[in-house]
Order: C-alpha cells, then structure tokens, then sequence
C-alpha cells in the first residue's frame, strides 16, 4: 500500500511537468519504483520532449536495470549500435572468446570421451573373448569330469565315481541350478544306489525331480526314486509334486507311466488318500507287470471304504491277471482277501478253498492257515480244524505267534465234549501266557530308553537274544507294517553308514556320514515309540484272550459237571447211557479218489502242513428220538 503511495506522488509530480521534457534520471526512477516499461514509454511521449540520449547515458540506463523496451524507444533503435561501444562492445568481444574457448574444450571433452568409449570396448571385446575363450575351456573341463565320472560307473567303479562326482558338485565350476550341476547330482545318486546306498542316494535324485519334467534326467530319477522308496520308507514332498507335473507327462512312453503311476498311487494308499490312489492305480495300463497289483490295490481300497462287492470284484480282477502273468505273490494276496471277504458274509466253504490255495512256499501261507482254522471250526469241521491247529504248531512256524491259537484248540475239544483234553489245552496256553506276559511287563517296568528297545530289537532280528523280550516278540513288532518300514529303514541306514567307513574318504565320507547321522537319529526315535506303543498294544490282546481262555474254562468245569451228573443220574436209574465215547475214542478218516491215509508219526514235513486230520471222535451223547 505504502509502494503504491509513492509511486503514485511520483507519477502525480512528473505529470504536473508537462511542459518541461522528462529527464534520464526520472526514467531510471521510475524504473527503479516497479513501474512498468509501457507506463514509462507512455510518461515520456506526455512529456512533449525526449532526452538526449548517447552512450554514456545508455550504460547508465542498463547498469540501473532499465528495461531494454524503454531503451530503444528513447535511442528510436539504435540501442544495440549504441552498446556496442566501450563496455558492451568489450563485454561482447570477451563473450565471443568464451563461447569459442568453451566450444573448443567441448570438442577436445567429447573427443576424450570417444577416445575412451573406444578403449572401453576394445578392453570389453577382450573380456568377451578371454570369457568365452573361458568358457569354452570350462565347459570343455566340465564335459570331461563328467565322462570321466560315468566311465567309471559304467565299468563298475562305482566308489570312485562317487567321489568323482561330490568333487564335481563341489568345485563350484558350474552353477547350482544349471543342466550340469543336475547332470551330476543325478549320476552321484545313481552310483550311490549302485552301491546299496540307497538313502544317500534319495536327496541328489530328489534334487534332480524337483526342477520339473523339463529336466533332461527328470524321468531317469523318478525310475530311480522308486527302487529307493521299495527299498525304505522315504516320505519327501517331491512325491506328491510328482502327481502335479501328470499333465506335464502325457507324452511318456506307456511303460514309464505304468510306473509312475502305480508308484503315486501306492504314495496316496499309505497315507489314506483313496480318491487320488484309486485315480492313479486305475491309470496302470492292462499290459503292465503293475496290472494286477494295481488290481489288488483297488480292492483293498474299496474294501476299506465299505463297499466288499466292489473289492471282491477287483479281488477276482487280480487273481485272473496274476495267473495270466504267473505273479505268485499277487495271487496269494488276492486268494486271502477273497478269503476274508467271503469268511466275513458266512460264506467259510469259499473261505476255505481259497485258504487252501495260498501256497506253502508263500509268506502268507502261516497268516492263511491260522485263518483257514478258523473257518474250519466255524463250519464245525473240527476234525480239519485240529488237523490244521497241530500243523501250526510245527518248527516251520516257530517264530509266528497267534495268541488265541489254543484258546481255539480248547473250543474245539469243548464242543467235541472232550473236557479233559480242552483242560489240557488251557493249562497249556496258561503256562506259556504267564511266560510271555511276564517277561514283557517286567521288561516294560524297567522303562527303558527309545534306543535300549531299538537295540534289543535289532538283537532279536539278528538272531541274538533281546536283553528280557523273549523272540515271539519280535514277529508280533514286524507283523505291523508302519514298524517293519520304520526298523527296515533304520537297519538299512546302518549298512549304509558303515559302507562309508569302509569305503569312502575325505569331503564325500564326511558328509555323507553326517546326514546319515541325522536321519538315523530321527528314525531311532520312531522305533523306540512304535516299539512302546506295540508291545502295549500285544499286552491288552494277551489279557484279552486270557479273559476268553478263562470263560472256556468256565465253559469247560460246567459241561463236566452236568456230564458227570447224568452219568451218575443214568447209574442210579440202571440204565446205561449211549455215548459217542464209546469203543474206539478215534474214528477212520474217509479218503476221496487220489487220497491216502498216513498216520503221523512225530516229524513235519513242509508238504504235509494242510493236510493234516485229526481222528479224535466226538465224545457228546447221543440221545434217544422220541
């Protein structure tokens, strides 16, 4: 406000002379006041007359930041000839000189800087030269480590390829994740499988299938993996990635997907994932080996999930594809659970026959005569069934134990009415009961370490004493599948230990020792609790079967007495009473066409296990028809 004040006076001041013509001095101060260079040009052709104008007064107009509009109106033009002379002509001569100065130093700058462009890439074709010269060299050196190692392989030096190929991986010449790398970790763990190491082997081929089907040894491994997962218990996230690349392998040929498949479905079958196993054991194709196990899997599956007619049909599948293919081991499975499921529905003559089929060279063959047994005594064949019962009580199946096996024998002789060999026969089964009972809980008391019961398992598998388990123990731990994998995989870890010592040195031999340390640590533990848990388990079964034993007893004492009672009821009447007793207490076995009878004399004989009869005559009254 006080600027536009003084401004204003002015203006009013120099307005009231408008008569005299307006001075240099008065431009300059109304330059100076903010007033702009129309106003000013304005006051000077009001003011009648112009000031003279030269050089001099020029220089003083441009020092005092006069505008250069004003300038030329009071020079009519000549403004720029005018400052031309004296300092602005210098002023304009120094300029030239700078700008041509400056021009030639940025000449001489961006030749310097050409010139060093130019060093930069013949120093950077060099280094690519000398780096592909490198490289070519490197990858030279690398083709031949490899070869080197797989010749080894091939011609049987597998230990020296072993330690060919942990060097390779740890040289650092090729990278992790490049093709090369891959390359060896597959032919590490191929040449650790050759030497049965088969847990050292399953992270280098795990290594190579995680990169995907575009891996070129991808499908090489999975082969592999699956001798290693039939060999031991490996649970690995992989496996289940496999079933994620499926649509990835369409392209595979037929043979290589059998595999595959059979081996994701028995992946989902044991950690209860019906609905993929069923999918993947229904994608083996007919002419595979895998066929009629991948038949068999099917049947369990759908037997688990309550559908017995779906499985028995499966069942029958795989019998007929088995002896189409002469696969003894998937016949025999098959043929008991066609057993089982029939022996379920009543149905104990079809039991029965194909109990009988199982062969006596099979591992089934025990499981399938103790079953058989119990068909037998359910059709109230009792003559087979003791025939059977003493055929298990042979050398050939020392090992095997079935707790309730002469409780069974006693329920024969009871509804024989044969009351004192079903004594016999309890006090028998109590003796060795108590003997094994105690041993056990006294064991058990003792509370011993998850490696004390490790150790004295694996004492008892090698065939030496257990430290207090007596040696049934150990068939009863093994007939649990999850326990056999677990002490399978940790014996298996052992071997491979000490084929290390024995054999491998330095880098190699250190690590694979420590990572075979650490699972087999892992895998101490698991046995130690399974081993707890199964001994537990077999203690509540013994007490159970004790409390069956006890009620034959029961049954035993009161069908004696009332026996005992009518005799003597007979007796005091005069009359005798009619008994299957009487005479010979055995009867003559009936023979069919191609059959002939041969007394037992004392010794087993492996072909005679399943055909052995009993000739013990019922002993039940008979009574009179009204």
């Amino acid at each position: 406000m006080a600027l536009a004040l003084v401004v204003g006076l002015a203006m009013g001041s120099l307005f009231a002379r408008s008569a005299a013509a307006i001075t240099v001095e008065e431009i300059i101060l109304l330059c100076k006041t903010g007033v702009s260079a129309d106003i000013v040009i304005q006051n000077i052709r009001s003011s009648g007359a112009r000031p003279r104008v030269g050089p001099a007064e020029v220089e003083r107009m441009r020092k005092a930041r006069v505008p250069d509009k004003v300038i030329i109106f009071l020079t009519g033009g000549k403004a720029s000839r005018l400052g031309k002379t004296g300092g602005e002509a210098r002023r304009s001569a120094d300029d030239a000189r700078q700008r041509d100065l400056d021009r030639k130093r940025e000449a001489e700058r961006l030749r310097l800087e050409a010139e060093r462009l130019r060093r930069e890439a013949r120093k950077l074709a060099q280094d690519a030269k000398r780096a592909r010269t490198h490289a070519t060299a490197l990858e030279g050196r690398v083709k031949a480590v490899l070869q080197a190692a797989f010749d080894d392989l091939r011609r049987g030096r597998e230990w020296r390829a072993i330690t060919a190929f942990h060097a390779f991986l740890g040289s650092g010449l090729v990278q992790p994740n490049s093709y090369p790398f891959l390359e060896g970790s597959y032919g590490l763990g191929r040449s650790l499988l050759a030497v049965g190491m088969y847990q050292a082997a399953s992270g280098y081929l795990v290594e190579v299938i995680r990169r995907g089907p575009g891996t070129p040894r991808f499908d090489d491994a999975v082969t592999l993996l699956q001798k290693v997962v039939d060999k031991i218990e490996l649970v690995h996230p992989v496996i289940a990635l496999l079933a994620a690349f499926e649509p990835d392998l369409k392209g595979r040929p037929r043979p290589w997907l059998d595999e595959y498949h059979f081996f994701l479905g028995e992946f989902y079958e044991r950690y209860a994932n019906a609905a993929k196993a069923l999918h993947h054991f229904g994608a083996v194709s007919a002419g595979s080996p895998r066929y009629p196990a991948a038949l068999y899997h099917q049947g369990l599956i759908h037997t688990g999930r309550k559908k017995a007619r779906t499985g028995i049909r499966f069942f029958r599948k795989a019998l007929r594809a088995a002896k189409a293919t002469k696969n003894g081991p998937v016949m025999d499975l098959a043929r008991q659970a066609v057993a089982r499921l029939a022996f379920e529905i009543g149905s104990f003559r079809a039991a029965a026959h194909f109990y009988g089929q199982i062969g006596r060279t099979s591992r089934l063959f025990p499981r399938a005569q103790y079953e058989l047994a119990w068909t037998q005594v359910m059709s109230e064949k009792y003559r087979l069934a003791l025939g059977t019962i003493h055929g298990l009580g042979s050398p050939f199946f020392s090992r095997y134990h079935f707790p309730d096996l002469r409780v069974l024998e006693a329920a024969i002789y009871l509804n024989m009415c044969r009351y004192k060999e079903a004594g016999r026969t309890l006090k028998r089964f109590a003796r060795q009961h108590k003997r094994l009972t105690a041993r056990v809980r006294a064991y058990l008391a003792s509370r011993p370490s998850n490696l004390r019961l490790y150790n004295d398992v694996r004492r008892l598998a090698a065939g030496l004493r257990g430290q207090g388990l007596p040696k049934v123990v150990l068939n009863i731990l093994l007939d649990d599948v999850g326990f056999f994998r677990t002490l399978k995989t940790a014996r298996q870890m052992e071997r491979e230990a000490l084929l290390a010592r024995r054999k491998l040195r330095g880098k190699v031999r250190k690590a694979v020792l420590a990572d075979l340390r650490k699972r087999h640590r892992i895998y101490l533990q698991r046995a130690g609790v399974e081993i707890r848990r199964l001994l537990r388990d077999m203690m509540v079964k013994e007490d159970v079967v004790k409390v069956k034993a006890d009620e034959i007893g029961l049954e035993v004492e009161l069908a004696a007495s009332e026996a005992l009672k009518v005799a003597r009821r007979r007796i005091a009447a005069g009359r005798k009473g009619r008994s299957r007793a009487r005479g010979s207490r055995l009867v003559r076995l009936r023979t069919r066409p191609g059959q002939q009878v041969w007394p037992f004399e004392g010794e087993y004989w492996i072909d005679e296990i399943g055909k052995l009869r009993s000739r013990l005559r019922r002993a039940c009254p008979v009574r009179k028809n009204k």
